[in-house]
């Protein structure tokens, strides 16, 4: 018998899935303002490449949010994961400053919070 009988299997399987997500989330949040730096970037540059990322994930969400119910919102979500992963590769190759920022957009790299996670805020 479990200590807690609430916690069923599939629930601590939740909860482990959404700890490591958030955990690389945070890692990636921490460490990508750091490569950039010590890659000679400036701070306006690093900035701007964040900001790249978040509005790109934004802009992304907002694209999903309408095309969803005309092409389907599992076609959206994984249109959405494999623009990330084309994003992903191209930050990570690339030295030049502008291949970085459609990489970082389409990627949404560097960007904390929960902004494209599906999740609503809470109620107030």
């Amino acid at each position: 018998m479990s200590r807690w009988p609430w916690l069923s299997a599939n629930l601590r399987w939740l909860l482990a899935a959404r700890g490591v997500r958030s955990f690389s989330q945070a890692f990636v949040t921490v460490s990508v303002p750091l490569y950039l730096a010590a890659a000679g970037y400036s701070t306006p540059q690093v900035g701007f490449l964040l900001s790249l990322g978040s509005v790109g994930a934004g802009l992304l969400i907002v694209a999903v949010g309408l095309g969803a119910d005309r092409f389907g919102r599992r076609r959206s979500l994984v249109g959405l994961a494999l623009l990330a992963t084309l994003g992903c590769p191209l930050y990570s190759v690339s030295t030049s400053f502008w291949p970085l920022a459609v990489g970082a957009a389409l990627a949404t790299v560097g960007r904390g919070g929960t902004a494209g996670s599906g999740e609503r805020p809470p109620q107030l």
